[in-house]
């Protein structure tokens, strides 16, 4: 398509606010930031769009809109049928409904089970595009703090005194560096994790075999590590990019029936208010479908609501429609909804200490673990996943603070 009309209108949503949107005249916080949304996107024209390409905009959003309607549902119709039981016919009105009134993209109805969320509610829902456009505009104030790094975040948490699980060695162009002053002994577990990627993802689970006298290497790489041959592994595999390497850490014995080898990972999303406190948004678990060596698994992660005051579980879902909700691990059996977590309150409250060390953000998304050596903040995310904070039809970001204050924040002069 001519990048002209690109502009005006993607493959699934609409980049000009039309007259017949459902937020296209509200006042509420909500609905004022889809719009402002629209104005700031670099890629659409902007706020001020004449007659003439509104409805050249229009004419374009219903043939491609439509198009990708009917791809997707032809696509996730049946895993949703499968799972929640939810009637085809149904599935596509509602599709529709979604796009041409709430500029919903089809994806994100699947991804927020917008079937099992009253209509009224739907203008609360924010897309992952629109939550990442709106977070990036405050983690480009806070890139000198170089957080976003594995080794950058193991200092800053030096510095402030907060608990993370401490860097072993670092690998980078060739050179590895010895954190620890025993360096690597044998006879231990280590996680290898490129210095710069997201999560535990392009992570390497080096698990120790006394009887062969060296590591089993899993995840991104396959391959048996000898004890004489760690360093140059580490070595080769830098070269393509930095390495940090911590020892693999356990699960605190009450939640280790949940998983048999990864580390189960809590993200808790905080808030700081109008008045300078910072409250908790939105909390989730993180967990493998099966024995995967971490719990980010692109496409099936178990995704599970956390009670920000209580710590008790609901249903583990997950991106494969077919699962539908589930009330037990699909593997382990362990129990899953109602559960209480008991570590919860500490790492609830160790969240909000720290965005206390952090006046530029408004908000960030934490990761933390519950071990058997204790609560440990893994890494802290300036743009969290939005689809993970209204994952399968939890509340709205909508009907939360969240809308209110990133439309306050986002002329505001920024903190650094």
């Amino acid at each position: 398509m001519h990048p002209a009309l690109e502009r005006l209108c993607a493959y699934d949503h609409c980049r000009v606010s039309l007259p017949w949107f459902v937020w296209a005249r509200r006042r509420d916080a909500a609905s004022l930031l889809h719009r402002r949304i629209l104005a700031l996107d670099p890629v659409g024209p902007g706020a001020a769009v004449g007659a003439a390409r509104t409805v050249l905009a229009a004419g374009l959003f219903m043939a491609r809109g439509s198009r990708e309607v009917v791809r997707t549902w032809r696509r996730l119709g049946g895993a949703a049928t499968q799972g929640y039981g939810v009637p085809r016919t149904r599935q596509l009105a509602q599709l529709f409904i979604a796009l041409f009134r709430y500029n919903i993209p089809p994806k994100v109805y699947y991804r927020s089970c917008l079937f099992r969320l009253a209509r009224e509610r739907w203008n609360a829902i924010f897309s992952h595009e629109e939550t990442t456009f709106v977070l990036g505009q405050f983690e480009r104030a806070t890139m000198h703090l170089d957080l976003w790094s594995k080794s950058g975040w193991a200092a800053f948490c030096a510095a402030y005194g907060i608990d993370t699980p401490p860097l072993c060695a670092r690998a980078i162009d060739g050179t590895v560096t010895m954190i620890e002053s025993d360096g690597l002994p044998a006879g231990a577990d280590y996680f290898v994790k490129p210095d710069r990627d997201y999560s535990g993802r392009g992570g390497i689970m080096l698990e120790w075999q006394a009887v062969r006298a060296g590591w089993q290497a899993h995840g991104a790489i396959t391959a048996f590590v000898s004890r004489d041959g760690l360093v140059e592994f580490l070595r080769a595999h830098s070269r393509t990019g930095a390495l940090v390497v911590q020892e693999r850490l356990r699960n605190a014995p009450d939640l280790a029936d949940l998983t048999s080898r990864a580390l189960i990972n809590f993200r808790i999303v905080t808030l700081r208010m109008p008045d300078g406190t910072i409250s908790v948004l939105m909390a989730a678990l993180r967990l493998p479908p099966g024995d995967q060596p971490t719990s980010d698994v692109v496409g099936s992660t178990l995704c599970v609501p956390v009670d920000t005051e209580t710590g008790r579980l609901g249903c583990a879902e997950s991106a494969e429609l077919v699962l539908g909700a589930r009330e037990r691990h699909p593997v382990s059996g362990a129990t899953i909804e109602g559960r209480a977590i008991a570590q919860w309150p500490e790492m609830r409250a160790r969240a909000i200490a720290a965005h206390g060390h952090l006046p530029s953000l408004t908000t960030v998304g934490w990761d933390l673990i519950a071990t058997d050596r204790g609560v440990f903040i893994l890494e802290a995310n300036a743009v969290w996943n939005g689809n993970l904070a209204q994952h399968w039809g939890r509340a709205p970001l909508g009907e939360t603070a969240w809308p209110a204050l990133m439309l306050a924040h986002l002329d505001a002069p920024v903190m650094v």
